[in-house]
């Protein structure tokens, strides 16, 4: 899943405060996407 996308993002060296961003960015993209999926 993501998880394994994320995880090489975060070891990887430098850039460590843009790595950051982008990964909370596309956590809040794909919570909002899990929320459209959930039937309510």
């Amino acid at each position: 899943m993501s998880s394994e996308i994320r995880r090489p993002v975060l070891l990887r060296p430098g850039n460590s405060k843009l790595d950051f961003q982008a990964i909370a960015i596309i956590m809040k993209i794909e919570n909002d996407w899990l929320r459209r999926q959930s039937p309510d």
